[in-house]
């Protein structure tokens, strides 16, 4: 039996579980207030803001729980990873794939259990309770969820699941329950003269010992607990058990040979409890038919080797979770004892280090909702892009597989609220099959709003009802169609609704919007604008880009590349839509055209530095392409004149011009762009 202790404040250490020479200890990482105790209940109050730590002592384990009362209390960082000093000297810790972690000893004995941890919220509890123990206890219609716990350095850390915690539909207090206790409950050995014998550290006898003195029979009684669903008040039910087995290593039996029949064989049934007092011939056997095996794996003496010796108990352990008076017991007990305890032969010896196993194969009860939203977007959460929509709500058994056993077991229901919806219940939808599938239609949904599904799952046989909530939005609206869609003027610096542009690599923007009352859910740059450039006469796609996403109301730019092409005098269509990211939907489409402008660079101008007389050949030079230069002079006695020439070299004269002449060029574009003017030229006059 387990050793259990608990601390009652001032001090780091929280309990101990002991099973002989096989310890854990859990403790606090700061000194416990005083504890206040009530029965096997201890409660360290407010050992963080909002936050009670309570332990709960067993015949052979101790639990702990962290009592959140408010959602606030829920935020605190120590809360949402918290942290337990733990000790278990001489054991090694194993993971396993369930969950749960075994602590075993030198000979991988597994001698004590951490079972996998869970959470839950009070939903269904009366309001106003005051003790705890009535606090920490799970109710039917609670909302649970698993706790990952993770032990390294002496350190045991319980991180619950943030969802349950941060869900709006949580009710508080939340309790948080990691656990330690052992494999086996109980053991006793009972013989007709010794009365009993309670020590695992030596072999299990059964049968007739005639063969030296003292001449005895003995029986070997062993404890189990049953496995639990959630925490110990949900016992599994015969419905669900699939198969079960008892097995002991058989070590010897009287013959000489090894591995051959031999005298009567070994039985096994369950019995009532079992406890210090309990003395030959046993407890009270249960009226299940017992089950006989004749395994005799021969004599010590003889070097034979020690075999598992397996006992098929399904059936008995299916009656004993379903009758009246025994499916509410926490414990199942094992008698194992000679098929004729009148003949010696039938005496044997099993290995209790390590000691015997019971398994049990077995329908978990806990539930997993699940939903599915036709025609919707990123889900979850999920966008839907209409004001309809239609669900497909699930519940099922958690393993994949398993039915009711052909009774009708599992059952659900779903409730949807939100604008337009009437938050009622649906009704329960049953089935005798391992999953039901609810189909839900709705109509109605208002733009921009959010919806919460709630999708329920109880397994009747236990009363176990799980229940997820799921979230939608209703995203219909892609965005009203964008304004100001323009082009920039390079040299300018100004915005062009239409007209000519003076780039072919132009700067194209657009203004992007929502409908009135619309927003973007969660997203704050949620439009992404696209400009679409085609040519206006063939109506061909010459380039498309898209903008950065943006928030409603701003302004997206992008610049057309050189690649695209462009060509100089050629007019082109600017088509510009906007897509809302969380529905991917478009908006109207606006336009606007331009011609397409190549601007001409400054003009270089090659001219003598004097002159005799006028006229006088100049020449002009531009790195981009232009049609013609345009050119002014104007003379230090005022005398001025002006032209224009398509070559690049002209002559340039100004009647009456003396002293000197100042000189500037300029080029024209195809498109009749005009470049910069260039910086004058002085040419002296001669003479």
């Amino acid at each position: 039996m387990a050793a259990v202790a608990v601390a009652g404040g001032g001090t780091t250490e929280l309990f101990s579980v002991a099973d002989g020479d096989a310890k854990v200890s859990v403790g606090w990482p700061t000194p416990l207030p005083v504890a206040a105790i009530d029965g096997a209940t201890a409660t360290y109050p407010e050992v963080y803001p909002g936050v009670d730590l309570v332990v709960r002592a067993g015949i052979e384990s101790a639990e702990t729980f962290l009592v959140v009362k408010t959602h606030a209390a829920s935020l605190n960082p120590a809360v949402r990873s918290a942290s337990f000093t733990f000790s278990s000297p001489g054991l090694s810790l194993r993971e396993r794939a369930n969950g749960t972690h075994s602590l075993v000893d030198v000979k991988g004995v597994e001698r004590l259990v951490i079972p996998q941890a869970l959470m839950w919220d009070s939903a269904g509890k009366e309001k106003g309770l005051t003790r705890t123990a009535d606090l920490v206890d799970e109710s039917a219609q609670a909302r649970t969820a698993e706790v990952d716990v993770e032990v390294e350095s002496g350190t045991l850390t319980a991180t619950p699941d943030l969802s349950l915690l941060d869900d709006s539909s949580t009710v508080f207090p939340v309790i948080i329950d990691p656990e330690v206790s052992l494999t086996r409950s109980y053991t006793v050995r009972v013989t007709e003269d010794f009365d009993q014998i309670n020590d695992m550290s030596v072999d299990g006898k059964i049968g007739y010992n005639g063969w030296t003195s003292p001449y005895y029979k003995s029986r070997m009684f062993y404890q189990f607990r049953w496995p639990t669903i959630s925490d110990d008040q949900q016992i599994l039910t015969g419905s669900q058990i699939i198969a079960g087995e008892f097995r002991y290593l058989q070590r010897h039996s009287p013959q000489h040979a090894c591995n051959t029949s031999y005298g009567p064989g070994v039985r096994v049934r369950l019995y009532n409890t079992i406890d210090g007092d309990t003395t030959w011939p046993g407890p009270s056997a249960h009226s299940w038919d017992p089950v006989t095996t004749s395994l005799a794996v021969g004599s010590e003496s003889q070097g034979c080797a020690a075999k598992w010796q397996v006992w098929s108990i399904t059936s008995m352990l299916k009656s004993e979770r379903s009758h009246s008076s025994h499916k509410t017991r926490s414990t199942v007990t094992v008698g194992i004892y000679s098929a004729d305890e009148s003949k010696k032969e039938g005496w044997r010896h099993y290995d209790n280090n390590p000691g015997p196993e019971l398994k049990i194969a077995y329908n978990p009860v806990a539930l997993n909702p699940e939903l599915t939203i036709a025609n919707s977007i990123a889900g979850p959460p999920w966008v839907m892009p209409s004001s309809s929509a239609s669900l497909a709500a699930k519940v099922s058994l958690a393993t994949s597989g398993l039915t009711c056993d052909g009774s009708t077991c599992l059952k659900g229901r779903v409730t949807v609220t939100g604008p337009g919806q009437s938050g009622t219940p649906g009704s329960w939808v049953s089935t005798s099959a391992s999953s039901v599938t609810i189909p839900v239609s709705l109509s109605g949904l208002q733009d921009s709003k959010a919806y919460t599904v709630k999708v329920e799952g109880t397994e009747t046989r236990s009363a176990r009802t799980a229940s997820k909530t799921f979230t939608f939005w209703s995203d219909q609206y892609p965005g009203t169609t964008p304004t100001e869609a323009a082009f920039a003027l390079n040299a300018g610096g100004s915005w062009q609704l239409s007209g000519m542009s003076d780039s072919l690599t132009p700067l194209l923007r657009a203004r992007v919007g929502l409908p009135a009352g619309a927003t973007c859910l969660e997203l704050t740059q949620c439009l992404s604008p696209t400009f679409t450039v085609k040519d206006d006469l063939t109506n061909a796609t010459v380039w498309q880009g898209n903008a950065a996403p943006i928030a409603a109301g701003a302004t997206g730019q992008v610049q057309v590349p050189e690649s695209a092409g462009l060509v100089e005098n050629r007019v082109y269509r600017v088509e510009v839509s906007s897509t809302k990211t969380t529905n991917l939907k478009t908006s109207a489409v606006a336009t606007m055209t331009f011609t397409a402008g190549m601007r001409p660079e400054e003009t270089v101008i090659s001219a003598p530095a004097s002159t005799t007389a006028l006229p006088v050949s100049v020449t002009f030079a531009n790195p981009s392409p232009v049609v013609k230069y345009q050119w002014e002079a104007v003379c230090s006695n005022n005398a001025a004149s002006s032209g224009e020439t398509t070559s690049t070299t002209t002559s340039v004269n100004v009647p009456g011009c003396s002293g000197s002449l100042r000189l500037r060029a300029r080029g024209i574009s195809a498109s009749g762009l005009e470049g910069a003017w260039s910086p004058e030229s002085t040419i002296a006059i001669e003479g």
